[in-house]
């Protein structure tokens, strides 16, 4: 079965409006468009030179256009700068295939493995990348997580050179720390510069936002505060106001920072269905009503208990006397006068 395309009309994905355009930089949509419109027709304006030409840009910009689209995985640039234009996929229907199975173990790279890995330019570049990143010389032990970055979590280069200037920028130099971040991209799918981005922003931002509430200033999430803020954002699915809400009440009550406290109020709000802090308010009101009615009850039933008889007893049915001392000495003064 052939089809016609009318020749006034470039027929673009919805998918690509819907999940690709929002998210990609302006003149990267604009160059993805007008070169999809000629490459239609097989026309030579979709060269490198022509397209930068046409829309007065320069080459290079053209070029980090096609790669970006590239890691999209909706295009391809060959050797020859020719463009091949994929077919475009939903995330959603991908999303399962993008997240590689990685065992729980890095591999041992021997020295001898190591040079030989080494007259790869790509992994040489990468360890001279990392070296400028950590500021020091890197060691053998250095270079095989390092290595193990490309090849056992099978890291984009550029990928890991975004990893180690995140860590870098937040204070964390230790490789190990920074293999268990590596560790958690790749086990997250986050195997693209734009994945990579959004990561960090979304880290940025958020976190920024949790650590303000608690009070915790100068350093990043440990893994286990991360599985918390992971569990509210994702799993709980709260608006970010709300769980700052969450951490600040912690620290009124408790008067320390603590994540399970803070899940735990957290977790009752969300089986209560709150999205807002309106919603907050009307369960802090009905809770002081009914503690309210309730103390209000306790008294009332006090109050109206019958009154014990006490039981009768010598010491109860005794009765106290009162002692006028001076009569007492008045009167022993004259019994001695009468001489009685």
């Amino acid at each position: 079965m052939t089809f016609q395309i009318e020749p006034n009309i470039t027929p673009v994905s919805n998918i690509f409006v819907d999940e690709y355009m929002p998210k990609a930089p302006a003149a990267y949509v604009v160059l993805f468009l007008y070169a999809f419109r000629y490459s239609i027709g097989g026309s030579a304006k979709c060269s490198i030179q022509s397209i930068a030409r046409d829309l007065d840009m320069l080459e290079s910009d053209v070029k980090k256009a096609w790669k970006y689209w590239e890691e999209q995985g909706i295009l391809k640039l060959h050797e020859d700068d020719r463009l091949e234009f994929l077919p475009i996929v939903s995330r959603k229907q991908e999303k399962k295939m993008e997240i590689p199975v990685v065992t729980s173990r890095r591999p041992e790279y021997s020295p001898q493995e190591m040079e030989k890995y080494l007259e790869n330019d790509i992994v040489k570049g990468l360890f001279l990348s990392a070296q400028g990143h950590l500021g020091k010389l890197l060691s053998q032990y250095d270079m095989s997580v390092i290595f193990g970055f490309y090849d056992w979590l099978r890291l984009p280069v550029e990928v890991i050179e975004i990893l180690l200037a995140y860590c870098v920028q937040n204070e964390h130099r230790n490789l190990n720390y920074i293999e268990k971040v590596a560790l958690n991209w790749a086990e997250e799918g986050i195997n693209t510069v734009p994945k990579a981005l959004d990561y960090i922003k979304e880290r940025r931002d958020g976190h920024r936002e949790i650590f303000r509430a608690f009070g915790i200033t100068g350093r990043m999430p440990t893994p286990s505060e991360e599985g918390f803020i992971k569990k509210w954002r994702k799993e709980y699915d709260l608006p970010m106001e709300i769980i700052c809400l969450a951490c600040e009440k912690t620290v009124l009550q408790t008067g320390k920072v603590s994540f399970a406290y803070a899940d735990k109020i957290l977790q009752a709000w969300k089986e209560q269905k709150v999205k807002t802090t309106a919603d907050v308010e009307k369960l802090e009101q009905s809770y002081m009503a009914a503690k309210k009615a309730k103390k209000e009850a306790s008294v009332q039933t006090t109050a109206t208990q019958p009154v014990k008889a006490v039981k009768q007893n010598r010491f109860v049915n005794y009765e106290q006397r009162t002692w006028d001392f001076q009569e007492l000495e008045r009167l022993e003064m004259e019994k001695r006068k009468n001489g009685t």
